[in-house]
């Protein structure tokens, strides 16, 4: 499967699984779309045991044990296994009454035999991204003292490909294969949306480990990205990168942030959206702490002794005093708030615009400071949090006026918070008419709200 695109028929001449502790086995074919996944279609072994119990309707969790993972001799490959597919009712019911398995699942690992590579110090790999758009990611080209290389850029306006090498001598086997993992989340923190890694191999001696993933959903963050109006810094990006898939605690913890800020960004309803944002604080530093949330009352520990020993720790500043009062008070406006609604629009209701407008700031302060957690728990040195101004006095982004032709200038004013692509964007718009420069602001407002 070289062309990640192209929808592909592949024979299986064994596949195999174990559920309940028996093994079922048979034949089957597998077929390929990028928008749909994988989807599997097997006759299994006539000898087969019966389930002996399926329940239908029955209200619960998904227990681990309705999960396996099945492995497959595909034609023309060693092996393939697809992780953790769940066994529901129907696909239990067809095994034991037809003896025929149809399944669909989003994930796929390839192996196939290759030439070894030349040099037998090092790993090799690449990668295929989607990004939600072509955000400001300049060529990638690195090498350091140790022989590490990435190179990466853009195929298209929303495909990224890397290639890397890793030498074994610092470098573990599974450490090299989650590079390309690390580099997703690093991307999707750094940029405020979700990359999507769609394909990755890695050269293991005299074989090729190539995963197949099916496309999904991606999401921008807009305001509420950790990394707003930071520059990318390369060297910044391969350290941030190392975290990910050396510290694996740290790394949870900076992934759980960047994903309920998603969350939080998808919601509909701004009371979801403010309550989830907030929560963040408490959940990480508890996480940090290794302290599980308890009914009874702690004496010990609360979110304002956590973030005091939090900031002491990875964020030690002039201005640490400065910065608990601001994050507390930020932290529990946007939670109080929505843990105790009035549903008023008057003034002072939680409702009402100079509620709303404050509590936009609120969120932008928050995910700002989580940004700045994320940097401190990777351990970067010598970090100097810098908040953005009240939102309402930041310059438009955007200045469209009535005249029949309108110059750069005149478009978009100095704003601290408006990107190089922004700028770059503008440039095209020189000379032309009001009619287009409206067109154009509907596209620019969809991208960045």
């Amino acid at each position: 499967m070289n062309d990640y695109y192209q929808e592909t028929k592949i024979i299986l001449d064994l596949l195999y699984f174990h559920y309940q502790g028996s093994r079922y086995q048979g034949r089957g074919v597998i077929t390929w779309n990028p928008e749909e996944g994988f989807h599997l279609e097997a006759l299994l072994d006539g000898r087969i045991k019966r389930i002996e119990e399926i329940n239908l309707g029955k209200i619960g969790i998904i227990p681990k044990s309705d999960f396996c993972s099945i492995r497959m001799r595909p034609q023309g490959y060693d092996w393939a296994i697809a992780p953790n597919i769940y066994l529901d009712f129907q696909s239990k019911l067809n095994i034991t009454q037809s003896k025929y398995l149809s399944i669909n699942f989003g994930r796929l690992v390839f192996c196939e035999s290759v030439s070894p590579n030349s040099d037998d110090t090092i790993w090799t790999g690449s990668a295929l991204y989607e990004t939600k758009s072509k955000f400001l990611l300049p060529k990638i080209c690195y090498e350091d003292e140790q022989n590490r290389k990435l190179i990466g850029n853009f195929i298209d306006d929303k495909h990224l490909k890397l290639k890397w090498e890793l030498p074994k001598q610092f470098w573990s086997k599974p450490e090299a294969w989650q590079w390309n993992i690390a580099i997703q989340d690093v991307l999707s923190i750094w940029f405020g949306e979700t990359v999507w890694l769609l394909q990755r191999s890695f050269l293991r001696d005299a074989q090729k480990i190539t995963e197949i993933r099916q496309k999904t959903n991606l999401s921008k963050l807009g305001l509420l990205s950790p990394f707003w109006g930071l520059n990318f810094d390369k060297q910044a990006f391969i350290h941030l990168t190392d975290f990910f898939v050396r510290d694996l605690s740290k790394a949870d913890i900076c992934r759980r942030i960047f994903w309920q800020l998603v969350e939080a960004s998808n919601q509909q309803s701004r009371q979801a959206q403010e309550l989830l944002l907030s929560t963040i604080l408490e959940a990480s530093l508890r996480a940090i702490d290794k302290r599980p949330f308890t009914v009874k009352k702690e004496k010990d520990w609360n979110v304002g002794i956590g973030l005091t020993d939090f900031l002491k720790a990875y964020l030690p500043s002039n201005d640490s005093e400065s910065i608990y009062k601001r994050v507390m008070k930020e932290h529990c406006y946007l939670r109080d708030r929505n843990a105790h609604p009035d549903w008023l629009f008057s003034q002072g209701g939680s409702l009402s615009e100079e509620e709303k407008v404050k509590s936009l700031d609120s969120m932008i302060f928050l995910s700002r400071f989580y940004g700045y957690m994320i940097l401190a728990l990777a351990g970067r040195k010598n970090i100097r949090p810098k908040f953005p101004e009240p939102h309402q006095t930041w310059n438009a982004a955007a200045t469209i006026t009535t005249g029949s032709k309108l110059d750069t200038k005149d478009i978009f004013n100095d704003n601290d918070f408006a990107s190089e692509a922004t700028m770059n964007i503008a440039k095209k718009l020189e000379g032309k008419n009001y009619q287009e420069t409206t067109i154009f602001w509907r596209n620019f407002k969809k991208r960045i709200i």
